[in-house]
């Protein structure tokens, strides 16, 4: 009988020194597990911070490409403000020639006014097409 009483106080210790190491373990696995909630909670507000960071920037490249399309839209529409004028001078050129040609009979030196007329015309649409090709280069 005591031979089975020293056996079942040696299979308790063993239990117990069985139980002691689980819970060891289990202090182990909860230290482990709080270190990588730190590390998480940390890396989630890394993320957060390059994710606003990033906002930052794309929200800055959006208004600079903003900024940059409308300023050439305003500079192509100034161009074709410019073109506008000529041909509206080009017109005008036109109908005076026409307007003096239709009113009355043409005399020499009228003759030679619209010839004087057509040439200066004639010269700034070279110059005009000399830009535009330029430009368009």
């Amino acid at each position: 009988m005591k031979d089975q009483l020293l056996e079942a106080s040696e299979m308790q210790g063993v239990i117990l020194n069985s139980q002691k190491e689980g819970l060891r373990i289990q202090n182990e696995l909860l230290d482990h597990g709080k270190e990588l909630g730190t590390v998480l909670k940390t890396s989630s507000e890394t993320v957060n911070n390059m994710v606003s960071d990033f906002k930052k920037v794309a929200i800055t490249l959006c208004a600079i490409t903003l900024f940059y399309t409308s300023y050439c839209y305003k500079d192509g529409q100034l161009e074709n403000q410019k073109a506008l004028r000529r041909i509206e001078q080009q017109l005008d050129v036109i109908e005076k020639i026409t307007t003096i040609s239709n009113s009355q009979p043409i005399r020499c030196s009228k003759r030679l006014a619209l010839k004087r007329i057509q040439a200066v015309s004639g010269k700034r649409e070279n110059v005009t097409h000399a830009k535009a090709a330029g430009q368009s280069l």
